[in-house]
């Protein structure tokens, strides 16, 4: 049942500001009984009492007024993502289950996400966007550095990615799992196309899953750092001694010889310092000998 707004005309501070906060009221009630796409500008005027030409002077469009209710369910569910990331446990997959959660407990900042970059953004002022990105990137880094705090190992980049995900991922999961009459309609008469049909909270906590996963992973793994290459031929050392190569400089000897193959498999294969008697077995192997290959960097052994 839609409530009756009333309030005096707005001559005090006071009083456009309880003017403003019944707007945004008025739309929140609509935004529960349909899809904020939905909703227009005269149906929150309509409901509050006022004429479009009144609401404007107060909010700049119908924009306007859902981005000022999408930052409010979005410090809304910060404190409260806030509050369950730290009590709860600090596996990469609870993490990402109490992100999905706290989501999909939100169906109105689901729908607001999912129409902030296609609508939301479009009908308001260069300065409007401003503030409202300014505020919105100030709670992803709040939460990124939560996440960071929870998940040992996790550098704070991928902290933050991890929200900016889950919210990339609400804006375009939310409208196929909560799809238009017509279309849940349509499932219920043909059951073989529900296979379309996604648990929002399921999906989502298995994606944010795999991408902390994988973030964890590419962090506890190193990259081997290549043996630097000489830039003259090798030479024996003084005083006599077995002759020494590193893989990377056989790898680019069999380069300048033309020999892809040999320098491929020599990366793969080859330990990372071996002495001459190795290599010369490892040159037979493709038809070289070890003085050719030296020959290629300008000197002999």
């Amino acid at each position: 049942m839609a409530t009756t707004y009333e309030f005096q005309r707005a001559r005090r501070p006071e009083h456009k500001e309880e003017r403003r906060e019944a707007i945004l009221a008025a739309a929140r009630e609509l935004a529960g009984e349909r899809p904020v796409r939905e909703i227009s500008l005269g149906d929150i005027a309509r409901l509050v009492g006022l004429a479009k030409s009144n609401l404007l002077r107060y909010f700049e469009s119908r924009e306007d007024v859902f981005l000022r209710l999408l930052l409010r369910e979005w410090e809304s569910w910060r404190v409260s993502l806030t509050t369950r990331l730290r009590s709860g446990g600090a596996t990469a997959d609870d993490v990402a289950a109490t992100i999905a959660r706290t989501i999909a407990e939100r169906p109105l900042f689901c729908d607001l996400i999912s129409e902030m970059s296609a609508v939301l953004e479009r009908n308001v002022s260069v300065a409007t966007v401003q503030a409202f990105k300014s505020q919105s990137l100030d709670k992803v880094d709040d939460l990124g550095a939560v996440v960071t705090e929870r998940i040992p190992g996790l550098d704070s980049p991928h902290g933050r990615e991890t929200i900016a995900a889950a919210l990339i991922i609400t804006a375009g999961l939310w409208p196929i799992a909560n799809p238009a009459p017509h279309v849940t309609a349509m499932y219920a008469e043909d059951p073989a196309l529900t296979r379309t049909h996604l648990d929002f909270e399921n999906h989502l906590r298995q994606l944010l899953s795999a991408l902390i996963t994988g973030f964890l992973n590419t962090q506890t793994t190193k990259p081997r750092k290549p043996a630097a290459v000489r830039s003259g031929p090798p030479k024996a050392p003084q005083g006599g001694g077995v002759m020494t190569f590193s893989r990377q400089e056989i790898v680019e000897m069999l380069r300048r010889a033309g020999m892809e193959d040999a320098a491929a498999a020599a990366l793969g294969t080859l330990p990372d310092q071996m002495d001459g008697k190795a290599v010369e077995k490892f040159c037979a192997a493709y038809g070289l000998t070890l003085e050719s290959l030296v020959d290629r960097m300008g000197g002999s052994p």
